[in-house]
């Protein structure tokens, strides 16, 4: 039991990782679009 939990516990963690990541990369994107647009 605590094996699966352990690994469901990582795999979940991982999503959530990949998720903020992705959030961040698009955030990123568009303060440059902003940027851009200023200019």
């Amino acid at each position: 039991m605590s094996t699966n939990d352990t690994e469901f516990g990582q795999a979940k963690n991982r999503r959530v990782t990949v998720r903020v990541v992705r959030h961040d990369s698009s955030q990123s994107a568009s303060s440059m679009d902003q940027k851009t647009e200023v200019q």
